[in-house]
């Protein structure tokens, strides 16, 4: 047999353990490989957990703000939708007691007509039932409202004045000073 030389590399002694030949470093190897690996995935899992976790903070975050703008866009909707209501109510009341104004005037001036129409409310038409239904006795029937009598006296446009109305003027004026 040949003697090794302890300078040759090229060969490969079977006292030495570890080498990678070996099986013995294959299974260290492999070990280790697969403890990298564990501890790896352990810390992309963590990370992953972390991520979820920060992600569903964000979203409930993000709820409560929805939630927020939802309730007080709700609120605006509902004060809005009760203020037209009440809106509505006032219209109505009024426009109610402007009726009933308007026929207690219309009562007042036509108490006839409106005695035998109560649901006629043109003024010309209860003037006209009113004449018919007066008694002979009664003093004449009123006319109705807006119709307006012709004006009785015209203004005549105003005069030019002339410089000499203005030089009278000026002479009758005595200075201030």
């Amino acid at each position: 047999m040949a003697e090794i030389d302890a300078t040759d590399t090229t060969g490969t002694s079977p006292e030495t353990e570890g080498t990678e030949t070996s099986p013995e470093s294959k299974d260290t190897d492999y070990a280790a490989q697969v403890a990298s690996a564990r501890k790896r995935q352990a810390g992309a899992e963590a990370a992953r957990q972390a991520a979820e976790a920060k992600y569903a903070a964000a979203e409930k975050e993000l709820n409560a703000f929805r939630v927020k703008d939802q309730t007080e866009q709700q609120k605006d909707l509902s004060e809005l939708a009760r203020l037209q209501e009440q809106l509505k109510s006032a219209e109505a009341r009024a426009s109610e007691a402007e009726a009933k104004a308007e026929a207690r005037i219309l009562d007042a001036r036509f108490p006839n007509a409106r005695k035998e129409l109560p649901e006629i409310t043109d003024e010309v038409r209860l003037a006209k039932y009113e004449a018919m239904l007066a008694d002979p006795g009664d003093p004449e029937p009123p006319t109705p409202r807006g119709v307006n009598p012709p004006r009785s006296g015209q203004h005549e446009p105003p005069k030019e004045v002339t410089s000499a109305d203005i030089l009278a003027k000026l002479a009758t004026m005595t200075p201030e000073w």
